[in-house]
């Protein structure tokens, strides 16, 4: 076994060990633990058995398994970047609604017009947050 492989299993085996605590301690939804799970398995798996990744890569029309990990790790890159793209979009509707909400609920004749107009005086000069 080389130092790259004992280095890899330890890493993986404290994201295995990571993945269940959160798992036991209900932080996370169980389907993507169980995905990360999965994971954590499989790269351990290729990283004791490195002929398995070669196999699979042939078997898949790739020519080296170095390259299907890669491209598998593209493809899930993609897709979580997408994915959370699409949750950003659902909070940001979520925020609008409550936004909007809150602002029928308040009102402006609640608050002194000379006070609002200060507010977003305050928020042009560049001070967002």
């Amino acid at each position: 076994m080389t130092y790259f492989q004992s280095f890899g299993i330890a890493v993986v085996g404290l994201l295995i060990v990571y993945s269940l605590a959160n798992l036991i301690r209900n932080r996370g939804r169980s389907r993507v633990t169980y995905l990360w799970l999965s994971i954590w398995i499989f790269s351990i798996v290729a990283l004791v058995h490195p002929s398995l990744a070669v196999t699979a890569a042939r078997a898949m029309g790739v020519g080296r398994g170095a390259d299907l990990i890669f491209y598998v790790n593209v493809l899930g890159t993609l897709t979580g970047f997408f994915l959370i793209y699409l949750r950003q979009r659902k909070i940001d509707r979520q925020i609008t609604v409550l936004v909007r909400e809150i602002a029928l609920i308040t009102g402006p004749a609640n608050k002194n017009i000379n006070q609002l107009s200060s507010e977003s005086s305050r928020l042009d000069d560049g001070d967002y947050l």
